[in-house]
C-alpha cells in the first residue's frame, strides 16, 4: 500500500497532505470513503460565523475546483417543539419545506434551497459509529458521547438562567420541562428547515417564536455564509436548546 495512502476502516482511506496555493490558508484532511474522494476543511479555532465560513469556501473551491457534493456538518442549537421531539446529540439536516427551502438568514430574511436528503428516514448506525469511535480514541468519550437523560434538561421558555452562575445548579428545578423516555439513546435524525444567524442565539422566546413563525428546527452561525458560494447540504448536531442555560 502506498505511504500516502492509509487505511482507516475498510472502506475509508487518509490521504498525504497536497500543495496549495499561497492564498489558501486552510488546512485540509484528505482522504477516500468508498467510491468517493474527501477534503474535509474547518473553521479557525475559536473563529464561527458567516464570513469567516465563506472565505473557507471560497479558498477550499480556488483549490479543490472540482467539489460536487458540499457537506456542511457542525454544531447548532435546538428548537424543541410541536414539529420535532428535538434532545441533545440528535442531528437536524436541511431539508426543504412547505414554505421554504432547507436553509434561512435569519438576518436578511433570505431563504436558500440546500441539497434534499436522498436516502429515507428509518434506523442508522450513528450510535454504533459513536460508541466505536469513543472506544478507539477514550479522549473522545466526554464530548461526543450521549452524556444521559440526566444531563438532557429543557427549561421553560420564561425560566432565565441565574446570572453570572456557571452550571444551572442554581436555576429552578420546578420550570424543567417534562418529556417522555426514549427507548434508546442513539441520536434522532430530523429533516427539515435550519435558521442562520449572525449571532449566537440565547433567547428562548425568538427561538420559540421562529419555531412557530418559520418552522424551523435548529439554529446556527454558518450556513448563510456559503450559499451564495458553497451550496450544501447542512447537518448540524444538537448541542443545546438555544436558551440562556447554553454552555460549553
Amino acid at each position: 500500500m502506498s505511504s500516502s495512502r492509509i487505511r482507516l476502516t475498510h472502506d475509508a482511506y487518509r490521504h498525504a497532505p497536497l500543495p496549495q496555493p499561497k492564498g489558501d490558508h486552510n488546512t485540509y484532511h484528505l482522504g477516500e470513503i468508498g467510491n468517493h474522494n474527501i477534503v474535509i476543511a474547518c473553521l479557525p479555532t475559536g473563529i464561527y460565523g458567516l464570513t469567516p465560513a465563506a472565505v473557507v469556501a471560497q479558498q477550499m473551491l480556488s483549490t479543490f475546483p472540482s467539489i460536487e457534493i458540499g457537506l456542511m456538518v457542525g454544531i447548532g442549537g435546538g428548537v424543541p417543539g410541536p414539529l420535532a421531539d428535538i434532545r441533545l446529540g440528535d442531528i437536524v439536516v436541511s431539508k426543504p419545506t412547505g414554505l421554504f427551502p432547507g436553509a434561512y438568514n435569519t438576518t436578511m430574511g433570505k431563504p436558500w434551497r440546500t441539497a434534499a436528503p436522498k436516502h429515507k428516514m428509518g434506523d442508522s448506525n450513528i450510535g454504533l459509529h459513536l460508541t466505536t469511535a469513543a472506544r478507539s480514541r477514550p479522549s473522545m468519550q466526554s464530548s461526543f458521547v450521549y452524556p444521559g437523560e440526566s444531563e438532557d434538561i429543557l427549561f421553560e421558555s420564561s425560566n432565565e438562567h441565574e446570572a453570572d452562575q456557571p452550571s444551572c445548579a442554581t436555576c429552578d428545578k420546578t420550570r424543567i420541562v417534562s418529556r417522555p423516555r426514549r427507548d434508546s439513546q442513539a441520536p434522532y435524525i430530523h429533516y427539515g428547515l435550519i435558521a442562520s444567524a449572525n449571532q449566537v442565539m440565547k433567547d428562548a422566546s425568538t427561538r420559540d417564536r421562529l419555531g412557530e413563525e418559520l418552522g424551523i428546527l435548529c439554529i446556527e452561525m454558518e450556513a448563510a455564509g456559503l450559499m451564495n458560494h458553497f451550496p450544501c447540504l447542512v447537518i448540524r448536531g444538537i448541542c443545546d436548546y438555544s436558551d440562556s442555560h447554553k454552555n460549553k
